[in-house]
């Protein structure tokens, strides 16, 4: 028994040093040992010139489920995307948007959504551009409708020569509660 293990055995080790002495044509993508640096990426906040933008992305959206949007955001990354939340129905759909094709990606529904939107005067379109009037020549990043006490607010993250600004607008009568430059950028 011992014989025919050690057999076995040896014919292994054979094998196996045959097929490591092969020149390999495959490329194989690993990641970099302690030796080398990863090379790392500036972060992008807003999309590339073949990409689409929030208004087309968040347009796509509502094709997929027409409601109200509560926000949306650029995603970067290898497959960058948008990020569209609508509620209708009190169920909240939170839609990807693939940022080069602008395809959905992903519908997914949180049905425990509990957020009340209040009276709603203003649109999204006329908070974005009230939002851009105040910050002129900006582009938005991120916008969100959250409740601030009995109020509904836009939220707006506006980047202008390389720095973020904050733009709140009343959603029941447009006006502006807060315009500043983020001071964390």
């Amino acid at each position: 028994m011992k014989k025919v293990l050690a057999i076995i055995l040896s014919s292994l080790l054979v094998i196996s040093a045959v097929g490591c002495s092969k020149p390999s044509t495959e490329k194989h993508n690993s990641a970099p040992n302690s030796n080398e640096t990863a090379k790392k990426e500036a972060p992008v906040e807003i999309p590339s010139k073949d990409e689409i933008n929030l208004d087309k992305a968040i347009e796509l959206a509502l094709r997929e489920i027409d409601g109200t949007v509560v926000s949306a955001e650029y995603e970067h990354g290898t497959n960058s995307y948008y990020e569209v939340d609508i509620v209708k129905d009190k169920a909240k759909h939170e839609i990807e948007v693939e940022a080069k094709t602008g395809n959905i990606l992903r519908n997914e529904i949180d049905n425990n959504y509990t957020y009340n939107i209040g009276e709603i005067k203003i649109t999204l379109d006329e908070a974005k551009d009230i939002a851009l009037k105040n910050i002129a020549g900006g582009t938005i990043k991120s916008l969100s409708l959250e409740k601030s006490g009995n109020v509904d607010i836009y939220n707006f993250d506006i980047l202008k020569d390389k720095h973020d600004y904050d733009v709140e607008i009343n959603a029941l009568d447009g006006s502006v509660i807060k315009s500043e430059k983020d001071l964390n950028d």
